[in-house]
């Protein structure tokens, strides 16, 4: 018998304690259904209520870096060279091909068209047709390169381990190209080969 008893305790202190952890782990759940109405009817959405799950869809690779250009357009970049692009504020994402399995750690874009992502082992890669085409831009580093910022579509700067800054006033400019045959070579070539440029 005494088996028997210390057996329904032993069970009872359990449930309780699962209990416990799930009303702590879901405040959610505290609540009574009055207060969770009454949130409804204010329209009360501070409670996240706005979250949607959003990853791994498309993908399932992890995320380091965004760039968010409008209310619409976003651009985030991660593991393996992984780039993905919103035109919808999130709705929809559809997946780029950088060109590269180096991880990304950041990316910027000063409008819907021209991007600059930074990443691994001095990886840059610079677009200027909304990602439709990356194109690999050498940085002068092997040094992991973790963030990147440029203030026009000319001006940048990224920064990375050891202290290096790389800048450009000219976007990274191929060989002094003129945009349009900077974009005629992002339409025809995809080389993971580095072309000279003046950083």
């Amino acid at each position: 018998m005494n088996d028997r008893r210390l057996t329904t305790v032993l069970s009872f202190l359990v449930v309780t304690a699962v209990c416990g952890l799930v009303l702590a782990s879901h405040p959610e759940l505290r609540q009574g259904r009055k207060a969770a109405h009454t949130a409804k009817r204010r329209g009360d959405t501070s409670s996240g209520a706005q979250w949607r799950w959003q990853n791994p869809l498309p993908q399932g690779n992890n995320l380091r870096g965004a760039s968010v250009v409008n209310a619409n357009t976003s651009t985030l970049v991660g593991d393996y060279g992984t780039i993905v692009r919103t035109t919808d504020g999130g709705n929809n994402w559809t997946i780029q091909s950088s060109g590269t399995t180096q991880t990304l750690w950041a990316v910027s874009f000063t409008d819907s068209s021209n991007g600059t992502a930074v990443g691994e082992v001095g990886t840059i890669l610079r677009t200027i047709d909304g990602g439709a085409h990356w194109i690999t831009q050498p940085s002068g580093t092997v040094l992991n390169l973790r963030a990147v910022s440029f203030t026009d579509g000319n001006s940048g700067t990224a920064v990375g381990e050891g202290g290096v800054i790389l800048r450009t006033t000219d976007g990274g400019n191929i060989g002094g190209l003129s945009q349009a045959a900077r974009r005629k070579l992002c339409l025809e070539s995809r080389s993971a080969t580095p072309i000279q440029e003046r950083l």
